[in-house]
């Protein structure tokens, strides 16, 4: 600590990393009774110090503290300690206006007493010029954004424009958060809101406690960060260790919305937010962004983007569906959509969610979305999940519009006759797969052209036959009971038993285009 800078942000972060992980120390009793050893810490967020163990609320609020005084100026709480430990070991908070409470430790060292004296020092000044810098940047650039939207120049903002300028200041938030929050700032009651209430309006949706208290931790003094406290803040908290200075002063450069901040080099609390929530800020890894995998391994290896009942746009009883549903979708990345389709009028096979009030979409018009859709955003397959619930005729429909829109597009070549591994998503680039069901050969064939059993309907059938078995084993528990219970009585009557519903032969499932599929075997969706 010694041949470090005292305002260097490592020096403190480095009293700030002890004081979270905790000081033994004397605590004092304000009446003199009795003196105990408590732990004490820094919050992770620190706003606040607590001590353990403890039976009542121990924690002190930063914001509260005015003054933490070290050395002979508390020479007169610790007279009972001064023969065992030194003055510069013992420390004294104040609190209040004019610092009449205090709390009163006496650490186990010197270094441990100059890193909560130090430590707590910097929050108490970094949060005054947090305050006071916010506020003066704040309204530079908020006053320029002002001047930019008010077109009459007649000093207000309507709520139009506010919605306008909120979008140009790149805050999220919906119409609906923006007219509440308008209403409750508009002090006057106009239609209209001027500097002044604009400043407190921006301030209210845009500043969050926790990029705050991450200003406070990592800024040299608690109101900006220079190139330096942004690359301690990136390296050490963030874990890139690949950042440089340079990197750091660009993104000052970047996000920093004052002029002033720029020109200083200093990222400002709305700077950072705004640089948290960018692309450079995002948890996710911008390097991964272009293909990084090794993409020859089989399809079924990997996991796939999904989506299930893809048309819907709202709840699934009685929602609309859509074909925008679909466009949306894939070009959200999605690489597996599903179709439930059903038999139209007029011979159109249609899409919906069946023996429900959703609406329903024609199957040919999704499948031209898919058509012009498909690899807008990533030239990797894309899959048709077809739930099917259709006869031959629309079967053969479906068909012919799949190879008619999609053309090459579509993969026509049966993957289990044609190979002995699946292929990779490499391989498939640029192609459109169906996944469904396919028929035994010697299925084929039949003149039944009554077909459409699926994986639910199955699953319904099961579950019907389990409640049936499970009422059937619960009677004749009930019967063995009631004849050892009922010995030496009159006669008891019994609950016939249910007789076991038949299984009736299921409906074979028939397409009209098998040669279209990839057994659904392959996939583990």
């Amino acid at each position: 600590m010694a041949d470090e800078n005292e305002n260097s942000a490592a020096s403190v972060q480095d009293c700030w990393k002890a004081m979270q992980h905790g000081s033994k120390m004397i605590k004092l009793d304000v009446n003199r009774k009795g003196h105990s050893k408590k732990t004490f810490v820094l919050d992770t967020d620190m706003t606040g110090i607590r001590y353990e163990p403890s039976k009542k609320n121990s924690r002190f609020e930063i914001a509260k503290m005015t003054e933490v005084l070290s050395g002979e100026s508390v020479r007169d709480h610790f007279q009972g300690f001064l023969k065992k430990h030194s003055l510069d070991s013992c420390i004294s908070i104040k609190f209040g206006e004019n610092g009449g409470l205090s709390l009163n430790m006496v650490a186990e060292s010197n270094e441990v007493a100059d890193f909560w004296v130090r430590g707590l020092q910097k929050l108490i000044i970094n949060k005054g010029n947090l305050e006071k810098e916010d506020n003066e940047k704040r309204e530079q650039w908020l006053e320029e954004a002002f001047e930019r939207f008010d077109k009459n120049k007649d000093g207000s903002l309507g709520l139009k424009e506010i919605q306008r300028l909120v979008e140009a200041l790149n805050v999220s938030m919906s119409p609906r958060q923006v007219r509440k929050k308008f209403k409750e700032v508009n002090t006057d009651g106009d239609a209209a809101l001027n500097k002044n209430e604009f400043a407190k309006f921006f301030k209210s949706i845009s500043t969050r406690k926790e990029i705050v208290d991450l200003m406070k931790r990592f800024s040299s003094n608690g109101a900006h960060m220079t190139p330096e406290d942004l690359h301690f803040f990136l390296v050490n908290e963030q874990g890139m260790q690949n950042a440089t200075k340079e990197y750091c002063l660009d993104m000052i450069l970047t996000h920093e919305p004052t002029e002033t901040g720029k020109r200083k080099h200093e990222l400002g609390i709305d700077g950072f937010a705004n640089y948290l929530k960018s692309s450079e800020g995002d948890v996710f890894d911008p390097a991964h962004d272009e293909i990084y995998q090794d993409m020859t391994h089989p399809l079924t290896h990997y996991y796939v983007a999904s989506s299930h009942n893809t048309y819907l746009l709202q709840d699934q009883l009685r929602g609309p569906s859509s074909v925008d549903a679909y466009i949306n979708a894939l070009k959200k990345g999605c690489r597996c959509v599903e179709l439930d389709c059903w038999d139209g009028d007029n011979g159109e096979p249609i899409v919906y969610h069946g023996h429900t009030l959703t609406s329903k979409i024609l199957f040919k018009n999704i499948i031209e979305a898919v058509s012009k859709y498909s690899f807008e955003v990533s030239e990797y397959p894309v899959i048709l999940s077809l739930e099917n619930h259709c006869n031959l005729p629309n079967q053969k429909k479906m068909a012919e519009y799949l190879e008619e829109i999609l053309g090459d597009v579509l993969y026509k070549v049966p993957v289990d006759s044609e190979f002995t591994t699946f292929p990779s998503p490499e391989f498939f680039k640029n192609r459109v797969l169906i996944k469904g069901k396919k028929l035994k050969l010697e299925q084929e064939t039949d003149e039944d052209e009554e077909g459409d059993v699926t994986d639910e309907d199955e699953a319904a059938e099961i579950d019907q036959e389990a409640a049936a078995a499970v009422l059937q084993k619960t009677t004749e528990g009930a019967e063995g009971s009631a004849s050892q219970g009922a010995e030496g009585a009159a006669s008891t009557s019994a609950t016939p038993p249910v007789k076991k519903k038949e299984k009736k032969p299921k409906k074979v499932q028939k397409f009209a285009f098998t040669s279209l599929f990839l057994s659904q075997s392959w996939f583990d969706f």
